[in-house]
């Protein structure tokens, strides 16, 4: 293609481009974990190849006095060794091209900025490039049987690989306004400078059978425990506003497009704090019932109508960008306060049978300003990516205890250092001082009929020292024992990066370890050369655990990953 080619912003990617340059603009991670470490060259070989066949996604942002552009940027960026944050900002300039590709040992990090494409275009991106790097590795050209698959699941040069579908199936007489109401709102200290990011791993037999055991789908089910876990911590000021959730929905099969740009649409979850308080399944029959609802055509046409309307109107169109901007940004911090959090699912990843056979694991994860879930699986491992720059993990804490206590198993990696996650840690135990609250008290879910995690003994919570940082090898493991009682804590040595092992949560019953003693009897690790390779790459363990358990903290270098099911995607 011509190296001057230049497209059109869609609908989203006009919003998202008003971030450019912003240290908070929005950029997403899909990683994969193979099963022998990353070669660089060859991975450099595949992006190429990659590119060749998807030159769309290689482009740089292109600024006029009334409107933005996409141009396709004059070279193929080079792969890099990881040595960013996670989703760190891609626009730095105008030569900055809107994706990254990374790797560290045995993964391979792609990093995507909205401007240019969903998740399902990242996937597919994504699922290219690993099917050219398996080939190449086993120094074969990629069969046509490959190319074929690849092109079928929207990973091949199609004619509308990069259409505006948005502008395609506008219809004004279908647009619609939503009504909204005010939601709860999360509370607490934030560090938007250094926010966590954290991957929940669990086994999608698990997930899938209580699912079904309920009636509901498997995102039916992932959302209903997550508004179980954040009623269990609305203050009674708040328990008369609803807990209200979006979430993105693929339009491509609505539509019939096969465009790997952003087109997705949001359905709306809302539960009452009455609701909220009763059983699982209960909450998630509801849920069930308003995504159904919420995502039926005429209902999803409806919004993304409403917000194409805006774009076209003839005035807006001849406004001047840094006009647009003040008001782009004046509207998304108005739309981030209409909901509770977010949650997406990019649902069941099926590889190409050359990358399927090099993957173990594929994981998503996005910056965020607030809390947000992400949700992908491959093979048997379904993973929740969650983004938070809030101090107190109690969210995700209480997620994994109602997971949990309906006998599913989680492993929970979280990519920051020992210095770092003792600083949350420390500010979230003033902050909880001023609550007058306990880390049992904050992490309480009360549907559940056991004691609160970390709960081994009121005096064991009492006696806790403040968190020290260790260095250790390059994963940490904490086996932790609910529904029955209290988190119960191990470390072990492990060197593999990609899936480092995090607290694993056991539905069994009154399981406990050793270390469910005083955390002071817990011995600090010896150090280790790993932890030379700076902060991203170094475990710890800690009295007090990210889920403010007596316990080990895991942590994992620059996790990324995530799981769920195919009805609602980013």
């Amino acid at each position: 293609m011509d190296k001057v080619a230049w497209y059109r912003l869609d609908n989203v990617g006009k919003f998202y481009s008003a971030q450019a340059g912003d240290p908070k603009q929005t950029v997403f991670r899909i990683s994969a974990v193979m099963r022998r470490e990353v070669r660089p060259d060859v991975l450099q070989q595949a992006l190429e190849a990659t590119v060749g066949q998807l030159p769309s996604f290689n482009v740089v942002l292109r600024s006029g006095l009334f409107w933005r552009y996409l141009q396709q940027a004059p070279e193929v960026p080079q792969v890099q060794p990881e040595n960013q944050p996670v989703c760190f900002g891609l626009h730095a300039g105008r030569k900055s091209v809107l994706y990254r590709v990374s790797y560290f040992r045995d993964r391979i990090n792609l990093e995507m900025s909205h401007m240019i494409a969903d998740g399902r275009g990242a996937l597919a991106f994504l699922k290219t490039l690993l099917e050219f790097y398996a080939e190449l590795l086993r120094h074969e050209a990629p069969s046509p049987e490959a190319l074929a698959m690849l092109e079928e699941q929207g990973g091949g040069n199609t004619t509308q690989e990069a259409e505006d579908s948005f502008s395609r199936y506008f219809d004004k007489s279908k647009a619609g306004a939503t009504p909204s109401t005010r939601p709860y709102r999360l509370a607490g200290w934030r560090n938007e400078a250094n926010p966590t990011f954290m991957e929940v791993h669990l086994p999608v037999a698990g997930v899938v059978a209580a699912a079904k055991r309920m009636g509901v789908s498997v995102t039916s089910f992932l959302v209903a425990a997550l508004v179980q876990a954040l009623r269990a911590g609305m203050s009674t000021g708040a328990e008369n506003r609803p807990i209200t959730m979006d979430v993105p929905v693929d339009l491509r099969s609505v539509y019939g497009s096969e465009t790997l740009r952003n087109f997705f649409g949001l359905a709306f979850i809302s539960c009452s704090p009455q609701l909220a308080t009763g059983p699982l399944d209960a909450i998630a029959r509801d849920v069930q019932r308003q995504l159904t609802d919420a995502t039926i055509p005429a209902n999803l046409a409806r919004r993304m109508n409403q917000m194409v309307k805006l774009e076209k109107n003839p005035v807006v169109r001849w406004v001047p960008s840094f006009v647009k901007d003040a008001a782009l940004a004046l509207g998304d911090w108005k739309a981030r306060r209409e909901v509770t959090c977010t949650f997406s699912n990019l649902g069941r990843v099926v590889l190409p049978p050359a990358a399927a056979a090099e993957v173990r694991s594929i994981g998503c994860l996005t910056s965020t300003r607030g809390l947000n879930f992400l949700a992908v699986s491959c093979e048997d491992d379904l993973t929740l990516g969650i983004a938070s720059v809030y101090l107190l993990h109690e969210v995700p804490c209480r997620l994994v205890r109602i997971l949990a206590a309906q006998g599913l198993e989680a492993r929970l990696c979280v990519a920051k250092d020992a210095a770092e996650v003792d600083a949350d840690l420390a500010q979230a135990s003033l902050e909880l001082r001023l609550r007058h609250q306990t880390w049992e008290e904050a992490m309480a879910v009360p549907q559940l009929d056991c004691p609160a995690p970390g709960a081994a003994s009121a005096a064991t919570a009492a006696a806790a020292p403040a968190p020290v940082a260790t260095a250790a090898p390059a994963s940490a493991v904490a086996s932790i024992a609910p529904p029955a009682c209290g988190l119960a804590a191990a470390s072990k040595a492990d060197d593999a990066p990609g899936l480092a092992p995090g607290a694993t949560v056991s539905p069994t019953p009154g399981v406990a370890s050793a270390s469910a003693v005083a955390p002071a009897a817990i011995p600090a690790p010896a150090p280790s050369p790993v932890a030379g390779l700076g902060p991203y790459f170094r475990q710890r363990s800690s009295p007090a655990s990210v889920q403010g358990s007596a316990s080990a903290a895991a942590l994992a270098p620059k996790a990324a990953a995530g799981e769920g099911a195919p009805d609602v995607a980013l």
